[in-house]
């Protein structure tokens, strides 16, 4: 982390997925990386401000979301979860 502080100073960085998700009005994932896809959701929604998922890589399950309580965008899609 040091090296991007180096390169984007004015960022806020986090220790982790749970800190960033602290009174955050939107958590937008863009990987795809095992460990945030395996979040405990629900914790991550508690502490939100918002429960709002903005999907940039539409690897999270949408209906799994919505029926806990969030707003999910998947991005580029039309689907709807119901």
């Amino acid at each position: 982390m040091d090296l991007m502080r180096a390169v984007l100073p004015g960022m806020v960085y986090a220790s982790s997925a749970l800190d960033a998700a602290k009174n955050a009005d939107a958590c937008v994932l863009v990987t795809e990386w095992r460990e945030f896809l395996d979040l405990d959701w629900a914790e991550i929604k508690s502490i939100m401000a918002r429960p709002i998922v903005i999907d940039g890589r539409n690897a999270l399950d949408p209906v799994a979301l919505t029926r806990m309580g969030f707003t999910y965008e998947g991005m580029g899609t039309r689907i709807r979860p119901e």
